[in-house]
């Protein structure tokens, strides 16, 4: 059965690096998972210890989304990198299958937002200073939370609009309820009176 481990749940949208350390029992599937927005971007790269270069690792590693869409696979290799932009927001997991008969220990960074970003490159093809790249990030940073706020609003409303609307219906299943017991009442008494006088109990 797969273990899964929450790496990072605060990285829905604003950038995010995390790395981690753990071991891959033999025969056995483990799972790290990271919460991710829409449209922002993801990188990251792993290594299986004590497999040398170009040697079958006999592990699997698998990163899919949340309507578990394949997003990255290597097949019984010892180190990667990979790169994607999320379609959805949700749990992304990056799963490692180790077929061995043995324990292998995995290492993992992850990447998430204007952490994924590489400015080298940008301050190359911009011909930035070291003043103006510092400012180009601050300002992406910043874009990144003004959405990250617009999204968390949006969803604030959508769930204030699924209150409303489970309040009214339960206000109207309430009153039709009542509705209900009070008819079945004033019937049973209405029966009641007439099976009565027609027994002419009353």
């Amino acid at each position: 059965m797969a273990k899964v481990l929450f790496v990072a749940c605060a990285a829905a949208a604003v950038g995010a690096v995390s790395a981690l350390q753990f071991d891959l029992p033999a025969s056995n599937t483990k799972c790290v998972a990271e919460v991710i927005g829409r449209d922002v971007l993801a990188i990251g790269k792993f290594m299986l210890e004590g497999v040398p270069d170009g040697s079958p690792s006999n592990v699997d590693v698998k990163v899919t989304s949340p309507a578990l869409e394949t997003e990255y696979q290597a097949l019984s290799k010892n180190k990667g990198n990979f790169a994607f932009t999320a379609k959805t927001e949700g749990v992304h997991k990056m799963c490692f299958t180790n077929t061995n008969t043995r324990e292998i220990r995995a290492s993992i960074e992850f990447r998430v937002g204007v952490d994924a970003k590489d400015y080298s490159e940008v301050a190359k093809k911009e011909h930035l200073k070291p003043l103006e790249l510092e400012l180009r990030k601050l300002e992406d940073k910043a874009e990144e939370i003004y959405k990250e706020m617009s999204y968390q609003r949006e969803r604030e409303e959508q769930m204030r609009d699924t209150n409303e609307s489970t309040n009214s219906r339960v206000l109207w299943f309430s009153v039709l309820s009542i509705v209900v017991l009070l008819g079945m009442g004033s019937w049973q008494i209405i029966y009641l009176r007439s099976f009565f006088k027609s027994s002419q109990l009353i």
